[in-house]
C-alpha cells in the first residue's frame, strides 16, 4: 500500500513563525561634547564637537573621537569617571546614525550600552539624569532594532544575547533614576517611540518576550523560560501570545522532554480550550502516539464551529482514515466501509472550500488505492476453482478503484505542477509509476521519462 500523509499541515509557532520586524526611527540623543589618557579624553570631546558642526562633511573628526575615546576608556583613573563612559555612549550612538560611518561600524550598540550602563552605576551622585536618560532611550531603540536583525538572520543566540542586553539597560535605568515603575520606563519608550493606536513600538513585555522566543529558537530552554513563563500568567499578555508561548515551548521541549512537552500542552489546551492552534498540535501529537481516535469528537466540534478550517477537516479526515486501516485490519467490513465513506467526504469537502489543497488530492487517491488493495485481498485466498468467478465479481471494483486514485493522483500532481512544485510532484508522479507497473506498461515509460526529466532538475 502507499503511505497516507497524515495532517500535514500543522501551524507552529515558528512557521507563525514568523520573522521578527524592527523598524524603529532613532530618538535624537542629547550629547555632550566629549598623547595621554586625559588628552586622548579631551581630544575625543575636540573631534566629537567638529563632528557635530557639520556630520555630513565631517565625519572623519567622529572616527577621530572614536579612537581617542577608546584609549582614555582604558585608562584606570579615567574609566572610574562617568564622564568617560557618558563620551563613549554618546559618540558610539553617534556612529550607528552616521550615514556613511554606521555601514562601517555595526554591531556597536552592545558597546554603546555598555558605556552607558557604566556611566549610571558610576554616577553615584546622579549628577547625569538628563544624559543617562538620553542613553537609555536611543540605547534602548539601537539594541531592540540590532535584536531583530540577528534574529532575522537567525543569529538566534546573538539575538538573544542583545534582548538580554536591552532588558539590563532598563533594569539599571529604573534603578539609577529611583522610584520608577515598568510602566514608567513603558511610558518614556512610548513617547520616544510612538507606534499605532497610541501604543508604543517598543514596551518591556514584548521585549521579555523576543528575549525568551530568541533563546528558545537558539536551544537555551531555561532561559527561554525564564522570560516566558511569567508572561502566561500576566493577565496584560494577550491570549494569541500566551498560545504562541504555549506551542512554543511544547514544540522546544518535546523532543528531549516529551513529557514536559505533554504537560505543557495540556496546561495550553486547559487555559484555551477552544483555540484551534493548540488542538491541531494536540491532535498531531495524538496520530504521532496512535490515539487520534481519541480526539474524535473534539476535531468534529471544532469543524463544526469552522467548516471552513481545511486544517480541521484534514485532520478530522486523518483520523477517519486512521479508523478505517484499524477496521482492515480487524476485518470489520462494516467499520471500513463506514470511515471510507466519512474519510472521503472530508476531502471532498476540503476541495470545495480548497480547490488547490494538494494534501486532499493525494490522501483521497491513497484512500482509493488502498481500498483497491483491500478488494485485492479477497482473491488471496481463494481456491483455483472459485478464482475465476470471484476475479469476475471483484475485478470491476478493483478497476473502478484504481481508476478513481490515478485521477486524484493526476489532479493533484497538475496543481503541484502550477506551482512548480517539483520537490512534492515527484512523490505523486511515484505513486502512480507504483500503479501503471501493474496495469499500463505505456502509461508506465511515459511517466518514467517525466519523472527522470524532473530528477535531473
Amino acid at each position: 500500500m502507499i503511505n497516507q500523509h497524515f495532517f500535514t499541515h500543522v501551524p507552529d509557532l515558528y512557521m507563525k513563525s514568523q520573522l521578527l520586524t524592527f523598524v524603529l526611527a532613532l530618538a535624537s540623543a542629547t550629547a555632550l561634547f566629549a598623547q595621554g589618557p586625559k588628552m586622548a579624553r579631551n581630544n575625543a570631546i575636540a573631534a566629537f564637537q567638529d563632528y557635530k558642526l557639520d556630520v555630513k562633511r565631517n565625519f572623519k573628526s567622529l572616527e577621530e573621537a572614536k579612537t581617542n575615546i577608546d584609549i582614555a576608556a582604558k585608562d584606570a583613573e579615567l574609566a572610574a569617571d562617568p564622564k568617560t563612559w557618558l563620551y563613549v555612549g554618546d559618540i558610539y550612538l553617534a556612529l550607528q546614525i552616521d550615514a556613511v560611518l554606521s555601514q562601517k561600524y555595526t554591531g556597536v550598540s552592545g558597546p554603546m550600552a555598555d558605556a552607558y550602563l557604566k556611566m549610571m552605576q558610576l554616577d553615584a551622585k546622579k549628577k547625569f539624569k538628563l544624559e543617562a536618560e538620553n542613553g537609555f532611550i536611543n540605547g534602548m531603540g539601537m539594541l531592540y532594532n540590532d535584536g531583530g536583525t540577528f534574529y532575522n538572520a537567525k543569529d538566534f543566540a546573538k539575538a538573544a544575547e542583545i534582548f538580554e542586553k536591552t532588558i539590563l539597560l532598563a533594569d539599571q535605568f529604573t534603578a539609577y533614576m529611583g522610584k520608577m515603575t515598568e510602566a514608567d520606563v513603558d511610558q518614556k519608550l512610548r513617547e520616544a517611540y510612538p507606534g499605532p493606536e497610541g501604543k508604543g513600538a517598543i514596551a518591556m513585555m514584548d521585549i521579555r518576550y523576543q528575549a525568551g522566543v530568541a533563546h528558545l529558537s537558539s536551544g537555551n530552554m531555561a532561559a527561554a523560560e525564564k522570560h516566558l513563563n511569567p508572561l502566561l500568567s500576566n493577565p496584560a499578555v494577550s491570549d494569541d501570545r500566551k498560545i504562541d508561548i504555549y506551542i512554543g515551548l511544547y514544540n522546544a521541549c518535546k523532543p528531549n522532554d516529551p513529557a514536559k512537552a505533554k504537560d505543557l500542552l495540556a496546561k495550553g489546551r486547559q487555559q484555551f480550550p477552544s483555540d484551534q492552534g493548540l488542538l491541531v498540535t494536540e491532535i498531531q501529537l495524538a496520530f504521532e502516539e496512535g490515539r487520534a481516535a481519541d480526539l474524535i469528537v473534539q476535531v468534529q466540534k471544532a469543524v463544526n464551529n469552522e467548516p471552513k478550517n481545511v486544517s480541521l477537516r484534514h485532520a478530522l479526515g486523518s483520523i477517519y482514515d486512521e479508523l478505517l486501516q484499524k477496521a482492515n485490519k480487524e476485518k470489520n467490513a462494516a467499520d471500513a466501509a463506514k470511515y471510507f465513506d466519512l474519510a472521503r467526504a472530508e476531502y471532498l469537502k476540503i476541495m470545495e472550500v480548497r480547490p488547490d489543497y494538494s494534501d486532499a488530492f493525494y490522501n483521497l487517491a491513497v484512500l482509493y488505492n488502498n481500498r483497491a488493495a483491500e478488494i485485492s485481498k479477497q482473491l488471496e485466498d481463494v481456491s483455483m476453482k472459485e478464482y475465476e468467478a470471484k476475479s469476475k465479481e471483484l475485478q470491476p471494483q478493483i478497476d473502478a478503484n484504481i481508476g478513481q486514485a490515478l485521477s486524484y493522483f493526476d489532479q493533484c500532481a497538475k496543481i503541484l505542477m502550477g506551482k512548480n512544485d517539483v520537490q512534492n510532484v515527484l512523490p505523486v508522479y511515484r505513486a502512480m509509476l507504483e500503479i501503471y507497473a501493474k496495469t499500463d506498461e505505456t502509461k508506465y515509460m511515459e511517466l518514467s521519462k517525466k519523472v527522470k526529466e524532473l530528477e535531473g532538475k
